[in-house]
């Protein structure tokens, strides 16, 4: 049974993420509201309270997605916390978050190819990536001034790749999810980093 919600936002946020699932496992084209209804709980009509199209309904599905991820992905200093350790916490947290997002990434790959179909852009998608990357190349800059990151690294070529990274390591993690786990390869790949970053490598690499 579906959660008795009365928040206006929180229901509009409910019936989004159950939308994901849907248009994950049926597509764009295939999926109907009605199944959206019905993975939601709810009666068909309440969609269109909060979605007046099928469209809309992805864009909020979307939406919804990427608030969480914004949460979740971009990066918050600990008092007396190092750029480098800001840096590995936020290695840890987007790590976290790419297995919570794995039952959404069909969802991601079906808005991608509708809209690559379409020949539109990836406006919200853009947004996230962008922040992600800045937050990334801000940390490298604070380190290059307090010392610990090599003055002759690129902060935003660093970033780029940095994010990229991930990008790869969840396709690879679903498609071939065994021997390795996505902890631990994060856990190589953060080691990776930081001796290609540090000066000093003393830095706590966990």
């Amino acid at each position: 049974m579906a959660p008795k919600v009365l928040d206006r936002d929180e229901k509009r946020r409910y019936i989004a993420l159950a939308a994901v699932t849907v248009f994950g496992d049926k597509g764009f084209e295939q999926t109907r509201m009605i199944d959206v209804a019905m993975a939601a709980e709810i009666g068909k009509g309440t969609i269109y309270e909060y979605f007046d199209s099928k469209e809309a309904l992805m864009e909020g599905a979307l939406e919804a997605l990427l608030a969480h991820m914004t949460e979740a992905l971009l990066p918050t200093a600990l008092p007396g916390e190092s750029p480098l350790e800001t840096l590995a916490a936020m290695t840890q947290k987007t790590v976290a978050a790419m297995k919570h997002v794995r039952d959404a990434y069909r969802f991601f790959l079906e808005y991608m190819l509708l809209k690559s179909r379409k020949d539109e852009g990836l406006g919200p998608f853009t947004a996230l990536l962008t922040s992600y990357r800045q937050a990334i190349a801000d940390l490298i800059e604070a380190g290059k001034q307090r010392g610990e990151i090599r003055p002759d690294i690129d902060a935003y070529e660093t970033a780029a790749a940095f994010s990229a990274w991930f990008d790869g390591a969840i396709f690879h993690w679903m498609v071939v999810p065994e021997p390795v786990s996505l902890e631990a390869m994060g856990q190589r790949f953060w080691e990776m980093v930081i001796r290609g970053l540090a000066i000093d490598s003393g830095v706590d690499k966990k």
